[in-house]
């Protein structure tokens, strides 16, 4: 069992900085302000602000614990920019993370061509999201915001998920040194979001998975590596058992899971999974 902690004090919060470049990055940046309480984040609009404005960009983010980079991978130019901020200005006890989408289609640069690093070249860990990582996802849904506004709800819903990890009280506890130690390992990591709307716990771990799934993630060499579960108040140790017992079904025998629950009152009934693999 992992064990229980109160909430962190002002001076225990790990300082979390969010980097947006690009349409991806502005719309993300745009979101956090607006949803997540004392949220830093810096919007970079260019590459030149970027290298000729690196004193201040650095001064910025100095003595930041955390520094998440939202890029679109249709962007080449952007996502070898992320690389070189990774590279370039982050102190080594900084833990660096890359938050992108899936692309569309092929771009010059990009991350499906171009000289974009593959992900084990990464100076960091990559997320990537994509419209399959939720399950079910209606296709009117899909129509009604459209591949950019869903891309942009899902890095913000990952930038969430750490945050509040690191400034409130989870149960089982998570903190800053867990999300560090599965986080600053490096490579590409996928998202899978299940949910259900009668408080079945277990089902909705099960959907996470089946999204997974539908992005091509080989479960047999696959390790869980972060999972959330947000619901209400209502939620119980045993539904994190459940969630556990379910990842550990269909993961490869050496899965370790790191889980941790958040609560939120306006979700009712519904129960929210979040698995990130590598």
């Amino acid at each position: 069992m992992r064990h229980f902690a109160a909430k962190p004090t002002e001076e225990e919060r790990p300082r979390i900085v969010t980097v947006g470049m690009g349409t991806l990055g502005r719309m993300v940046v745009r979101q956090v302000r607006r949803t997540l309480r004392n949220a830093e984040c810096i919007l970079l609009e260019g590459r030149e602000e970027i290298v000729h404005g690196f004193p201040t960009l650095g001064q910025k983010v100095r003595g930041a614990d955390c520094v998440l980079i939202v890029v679109d991978p249709r962007d080449g130019e952007a996502l070898n920019t992320a690389n070189w901020i990774a590279l370039k200005m982050i102190v080594e006890r900084a833990l660096v993370v890359i938050l992108t989408r899936d692309p569309a289609e092929p771009a010059e640069g990009g991350m499906l061509s171009g000289d974009f690093p593959r992900a084990g070249e990464l100076a960091c860990s990559c997320i990537v999201v994509s419209p399959l990582s939720i399950n079910p996802l209606s296709e009117d849904v899909l129509s009604m915001f459209g591949e950019e506004m869903l891309a942009a709800y899902l890095v913000r819903h990952v930038i969430e998920i750490l945050v509040r990890w690191t400034t409130e009280h989870s149960i089982p506890c998570i903190d800053f040194a867990d999300i560090k130690a599965v986080l600053g390992g490096g490579g590409m990591m996928r998202l899978g979001i299940g949910m259900s709307t009668n408080g079945d716990a277990g089902g909705a771990v099960q959907k996470a998975v089946g999204s997974l799934a539908r992005q091509g993630v080989d479960f047999s060499p696959c390790r869980v590596r972060l999972g959330c579960l947000a619901g209400s108040t209502n939620l119980k140790m045993d539904d994190f058992d459940e969630v556990c017992k379910v990842a550990h079904e269909f993961l490869d025998d050496e899965a370790s899971p790191i889980v941790g629950i958040l609560t939120n009152g306006a979700l009712g009934r519904t129960v929210k999974a979040s698995l990130f693999v590598v």
